[in-house]
């Protein structure tokens, strides 16, 4: 019973280590990809100002759930966003996948987001 709790724990451990590691690489690739502006500003607010294609306003914070915002002129939200991958993934992919789609395909993402 012991040697099981043991290799449970063991197996436990090494899946959050690949996870954790997972989501370094994530974070990483992200931030190679953003511009000098936009590293500044995920520093600061720690959420990403994507333009979109139409030129909206959007904000994207770290989380599973309605984190994306758009925001008006004078950078109230006017609208919140849920979209994400149906596997879970790093918040870093997540978030890099939103900004391009906001970036390149603007229609589709708020066409498969929930909007409230």
């Amino acid at each position: 019973m012991r040697l099981e709790d043991e290799q449970l724990r063991q197996g436990a451990a090494e899946r959050a280590e690949e996870r954790r590691q997972a989501d370094v690489r994530a974070d990483d690739l992200l931030l190679s990809l953003l511009t000098p502006a936009e590293r500044e500003t995920m520093e600061k607010m720690a959420a990403l100002v994507v333009r979109s294609q139409t030129g909206r306003t959007f904000q994207l914070r770290r989380g599973r759930i309605a984190n994306v915002d758009e925001m008006d002129a004078d950078g109230n939200v006017i609208a919140r966003f849920c979209i994400h991958p149906r596997e879970s993934v790093p918040y870093g992919d997540s978030l890099l996948a939103q900004k391009l789609m906001l970036e390149t395909n603007e229609s589709e993402f708020l066409r498969i987001a929930n909007r409230s």
